[in-house]
């Protein structure tokens, strides 16, 4: 009985080590995953990447990272996942696509690591799509105001955005 619990509280300690199976990796509210950098295969994906793009975890798991690019965007990506670096950062911002095909902008965090034996990249995802839609409603508020501000003989015919 005493070697089957300290069994027990050893896999608790690996489960809670391991970014893929914790609580937290689960939990995280951005969409994050898990690929292997030599296939582009999803290996681990969390709760909110199952929320956000309307593929079950099993389906994720069928699938690689170009699955979740829109069509024409593929060929730009190929070139990031197919070259790792241990301990490589990558930060840029995306396209990407649900299961019903919307197509929405994303802000990736991705870090080149090693699990299970393999180098893979973690990668967090936050749709922008809000916040830049506020960006561009900001600049053309602001571009509106400077020309309402100019004088009246020096305002020239403003063209939307």
């Amino acid at each position: 009985m005493h070697s089957r619990l300290i069994a027990d509280v050893a896999k608790m300690r690996c489960a809670r080590a391991s970014p893929c199976s914790g609580c937290f990796f689960r939990t995280t509210p951005l969409p994050t995953w898990v690929f292997d950098t030599e296939t582009g295969r999803f290996l681990e994906v969390n709760e909110a990447a199952v929320k956000q793009y309307g593929f079950s975890e099993e389906e994720f798991k069928r699938m690689t990272v170009f699955d979740i690019q829109p069509a024409g965007d593929r060929a730009a990506i190929d070139d990031i996942w197919r070259h790792p670096s241990l301990g490589a950062f990558h930060r840029g911002q995306w396209r990407h696509q649900t299961k019903d095909g919307r197509v929405f902008k994303v802000e990736l965090v991705a870090h080149e690591l090693e699990y299970a034996g393999s180098r893979v990249r973690l990668v967090v995802a936050q749709d922008i799509s809000e916040r830049q839609q506020l960006e561009e409603q900001f600049a053309r508020r602001k571009k509106w105001k400077r020309w309402a501000d100019s004088p009246a003989e020096s305002r020239t015919t403003l063209t939307t955005c």
